[in-house]
């Protein structure tokens, strides 16, 4: 009877400790900005307008706004379209190399996840 309690009390810390390492933190964009290091490598989900929206050879870019913007790297091409109300998904970067541009406050977005 201990051995069985003591192994559902591992599995339940286990899950415990491995369940917000995979999860996605959802935050308000001025949050990010007001505390950019905080959040910097972490995944992270914010809600707002497309803006900027542009197309690379392999990637596409654009900002996602409410009041304060930040940048997004989507991998491929999604269909998606200026202004349109979107939640954003992704890996934050306080700083991303694309292209041999430096690009503060970014998103980096997997493929097919827009």
């Amino acid at each position: 009877m201990v051995g069985v309690s003591l192994r559902i009390a591992i599995v339940m810390m286990a899950l415990a400790i491995a369940a917000p390492a995979a999860a996605q933190t959802a935050v308000k964009i001025h949050d990010v900005l007001r505390s950019p290091r905080l959040y910097n490598e972490h995944d992270v989900a914010v809600f707002g307008h497309v803006r900027e929206l542009a197309a690379g050879p392999q990637y596409t870019t654009f900002k996602i706004c409410g009041a304060h913007c930040l940048n997004v790297l989507a991998w491929g091409h999604p269909r998606i379209s200026e202004g349109e109300a979107l939640s954003v998904r992704g890996r934050f970067h306080l700083l991303k190399e694309i292209d041999r541009h430096k690009v503060h406050n970014l998103i980096e977005v997997e493929k097919g996840s827009l």
